[in-house]
């Protein structure tokens, strides 16, 4: 019988904050490998209709883990096994506009609960909420993840290819190829002070072999980071309304990650006509690492 985890939905967490600080966006945006200037130059940022540096599509994530819980105290709070803890999906929608000096606070708040039993064990899927509102009471940005505790034992965890649900591929050349350089043990312990994940999974090998995952994996946020570096050099940043992301399976050191994309539909949302669109993460062998969709308002919308 799977367990009652009902008991934590509608638990909130006390809001925390945290100052936007110019430097902490040029290191998260660094750790990600994307050289936007709109990360860093406020005269470059002013041009392209910004008032201000501004931040990365994920950044919210830093907000999160530096202002925020400590993991570990989340991971204790849901009563989750830390070694079979995995990030299943992320979604952000954009509000309103972040700048450096900005303080920002995030509330966060489970909103769904549930326990699934198979052969292998049970599995704990909880859906958390987070609100984020900046110094003028603004709501700017609203986050949705789902975290996983997988049933099991922790040995042989990794997924196989045939677990994976099929995807179609992407249509070619229908948005410009973003190729990222291959992901290196280095980059995995910059992103986690960066953004302040630092769950041992991703850069403490005896810790990755002990969790039945054979060493050390990158973080999915990571990847959810190559993303959101591909959509802003396809579309403005300052039109981007939504980006989720679903992590399909885990990637490792050595592996190098291509992100591909594809218009899919116009839609209207709110009075403002956008753009629907797919993107997916895949590494050398054509393997998937992560599925996902944004919206961007149409040009002229912003």
């Amino acid at each position: 019988m799977a367990a009652d985890i009902s008991k934590f939905v509608g638990r909130e967490f006390a809001p925390y904050r945290l100052v936007v600080e110019r430097g902490k966006i040029r290191e998260f945006a660094l750790a990600i490998g994307d050289d936007s200037p709109l990360y860093r130059d406020k005269q470059s940022a002013v041009l392209a209709g910004w008032k201000d540096v501004t931040i990365p599509p994920t950044f919210p994530t830093v907000i999160d883990m530096w202002g925020g819980p400590d993991f570990f105290t989340l991971i204790e709070t849901l009563e989750l096994d830390l070694l079979r803890v995995l990030h299943g999906e992320q979604e952000y929608e954009y509000l309103g506009e972040i700048y450096t000096g900005d303080e920002i606070t995030g509330t966060a708040k489970v909103t769904g609960a549930k326990a699934k039993s198979g052969r292998s064990g049970t599995m704990k899927l909880f859906s958390i909420e987070t609100v984020y509102v900046n110094q003028r009471g603004e709501m700017v940005c609203i986050g949705r993840s789902t975290v996983i505790e997988h049933g099991g034992s922790r040995e042989g965890r990794e997924m196989s290819r045939s677990q994976l649900p099929p995807v179609r591929k992407a249509d070619a050349g229908e948005l410009p190829v973003l190729k990222k350089p291959v992901i290196t043990h280095t980059q995995l312990v910059r992103y986690a002070g960066a953004s302040g994940d630092f769950n041992p999974i991703h850069t403490v090998v005896p810790v990755g072999e002990e969790a039945g995952l054979g060493g050390v994996i990158a973080h999915g946020m990571l990847i959810m980071g190559f993303a959101g570096q591909a959509v802003c050099a396809w579309f403005p940043r300052k039109q981007l309304r939504r980006l989720k992301a679903r992590f399909a399976d885990i990637t490792r050191p050595g592996e190098q990650i291509t992100v591909t994309g594809r218009v899919v539909r116009p839609l209207s949302t709110a009075g403002e006509d956008r753009l629907c669109c797919e993107l997916r993460a895949c590494n050398q062998a054509g393997e998937v690492k992560l599925k996902g969709e944004f919206e961007v308002a149409q040009e002229g919308a912003s």
